[in-house]
């Protein structure tokens, strides 16, 4: 891991491993202010806004799939997982979330 510049956070310790249980809650997971919806909204004009999701999401799904199938193959379905929701989010309909 970097280590701290003086001014804060390098780039790696900002956006750590989202299934890191230290990790502390992002911004987007503290306020209720951008739902998943909108979210999804944004992100087909900049894709980078579906990171989001993932920050939000994927530790409690590592987390669930690890303790059925361990750690290797859950890292691989959450990888899956939120690579399949990219690339189907335009099908979502945020009137039946």
């Amino acid at each position: 891991m970097a280590a701290q510049s003086p001014t804060g956070p390098t780039d790696d310790q900002a956006t750590p491993l989202a299934h890191d249980q230290a990790t502390p809650l992002a911004d987007d997971q503290a306020t209720p202010l951008a739902d998943d919806a909108a979210i999804i909204a944004r992100s087909m004009d900049d894709p980078e806004q579906f990171a989001v999701l993932y920050r939000r999401h994927a530790a409690r799904l590592y987390r669930y799939a690890a303790r059925r199938l361990g750690p290797d193959l859950a890292d691989d379905l959450v990888a899956d997982t939120f690579l399949h929701a990219f690339r189907q989010r335009a099908k979502y309909h945020s009137d039946c979330p």
